[in-house]
């Protein structure tokens, strides 16, 4: 009975998180969420008291489940002792790649994280203050051994960046394929940036070189002193 109800409370989890992620919370109902876990419509409130605790414990899945892939990855990178910037990165955004352009799992952490940043509420900043920020507190350690001269101030900016074109990159093709009926998305995607290739792997590869130079050389230009056009006026 007692592992009946945790493949129960799992299927429902496993299913609110697509439907949310696709649609956001206010779009998806209750029995929706039912429907598509297969299960009575009575389990949302037996299991989580209501669809608003259900969205939060799909948070919580998700983000715990992205930081492990990526605590592991970059683990697996500083093992090896070496600190290069560009290998860094270039690991780094790669697994991100990977995971959330070629998996509904981290294609839908990002989509959520979007949702929350641009359109949630607070229910997520205690989450994300236990499972993303420590995720960019590790990359920004990571990257201060590589590159010693930066500053703290420095590296928050750095940070911010990095964050910026890996959602942007990955929402641009995740919307660019979107095949949504009366979703318009796609077409002002592609008429806005058309993509980098046809394929996901092509686009990947392409993605993760182009940012991982750019990045690389904008990062070596701010702990060389390069100025600020600010600084120069």
């Amino acid at each position: 009975m007692v592992e009946e109800q945790k493949d129960t409370r799992q299927k429902l989890l496993d299913a609110a998180e697509n439907l949310f992620a696709d649609n956001g919370l206010e779009a998806v109902s209750i029995r929706d969420i039912a429907t598509a876990a297969e299960v009575n419509v009575a389990a949302v409130n037996y299991h989580f008291q209501g669809k608003d605790n259900l969205y939060v414990e799909v948070l919580r899945q998700v983000m715990k489940r992205k930081q492990s892939r990526y605590v592991e990855a970059l683990n697996q990178e500083m093992a090896q002792g070496s600190f290069d910037l560009e290998y860094l990165l270039r690991t780094f955004y790669r697994s991100h790649f990977e995971d959330t352009l070629k998996h509904r799992s981290g294609g839908n952490f990002l989509k959520l994280l979007v949702r929350e940043v641009h359109h949630g509420s607070t229910v997520s900043i205690p989450l994300m203050k236990e499972f993303i920020f420590p995720m960019w507190e590790h990359l920004a350690g990571a990257i201060m051994k590589a590159v010693p001269a930066l500053s703290e101030d420095q590296i928050h900016w750095i940070i911010g960046s990095l964050h910026g074109q890996l959602i942007h990159f990955t929402m641009r093709w995740h919307k660019s394929q979107c095949s949504c009926p009366h979703d318009t998305a796609p077409q002002t995607v592609q008429a806005l940036f058309p993509s980098l290739a046809d394929d996901v792997d092509t686009y990947i590869d392409r993605a993760v070189d182009h940012i991982t130079r750019f990045s690389v050389a904008g990062i070596e230009a701010m702990a060389a002193g390069a100025p600020s056009k600010e600084g120069t006026r």
